[in-house]
């Protein structure tokens, strides 16, 4: 479960927070990978630097989700679920390589 005490690097406009961070972390507690929020205008976008070059983006529903503890939840599972269809997708492409090389 998210707490609010995790969500870091916070940036505000006079009393509203307009951008955070979280950190992913291993079993070990340690840090990973840092999640960006930032609002824009009406919806929180969720930015995840994946590999050095290639970033993830998203956007949340405050309105749905409310307090910044369920965005950042939110934003994650999305996230988390991007990653498994990636896998998936590269699971198959590797399937396909190991079919055309067979016998070789």
């Amino acid at each position: 479960m998210i707490k609010s005490k995790e969500l870091v690097g916070r940036l505000y406009d006079g009393k509203d927070c307009i951008g955070f961070s979280y950190w992913l972390e291993d079993q070990n507690c340690k840090k990973v990978k840092l999640v960006q929020f930032f609002k824009a205008g009406n919806v929180w976008e969720v930015k995840v630097n994946v590999n050095g070059t290639y970033w993830w983006k998203d956007t949340v529903d405050p309105v749905t989700y409310g307090k910044i503890e369920n965005i950042a939840a939110n934003g994650l599972l999305k996230f988390q679920s991007f990653l498994e269809s990636s896998t998936h997708y590269e699971q198959a492409i590797s399937y396909c390589c190991s079919l055309a090389t067979r016998g070789m």
